[in-house]
Parts: structure tokens; sequence; C-alpha cells
């Protein structure tokens, strides 16, 4: 599993949110503070962008579960312009 910023190699700001996995069926929630999903997805491919674009300034939880098999991999997704 992999995330990155969504920077470009220019250093501007694309899409926010990028997340490679090996494999498909993952899904995907991004928690505000209060533990309100904001940003839910499944991975269809072994990659997908997260927009992060409009949601406000503050710390993030990412979630990526592959189902009852394992136990979530969290991650700390910081918003800031």
């Amino acid at each position: 599993m992999w995330y990155g910023d969504g920077r470009g190699l220019d250093g501007r700001q694309e899409k926010g949110l990028r997340v490679e996995a090996g494999e498909q069926g993952y899904r995907l929630r991004l928690l505000d503070p209060l533990g309100r999903v904001v940003r839910q997805l499944e991975l269809k491919d072994r990659s997908a962008d997260v927009d992060v674009r409009e949601l406000p300034v503050g710390i993030y939880h990412l979630l990526v579960d592959a189902g009852e098999q394992s136990a979530p991999l969290r991650a700390r997704v910081v918003v800031q312009r």
C-alpha cells in the first residue's frame, strides 16, 4: 500500500491523495476528526485518487480495509494549503 500527497513534479497540488495497492477490492474511507466519513470509495483497480481539494484544512484519518480477514490500514492525512 502506498499513498502520496498528490503533488506533481513541479510542486503544484494535483488531485490530493493517491493510494496504490497490490490488489483490487480495497475499501477506502477518509474520516474527519469527529469520525464522520467525508470520502469513501472502493478500489476497482490497483490505484485510486482521493480528491481532498474541497476539504477544509485539518487532520483526517484514512482507513483502507481489505475485508474481514485483516485489520484496516490506518494513516493520518493532513490537508493544508
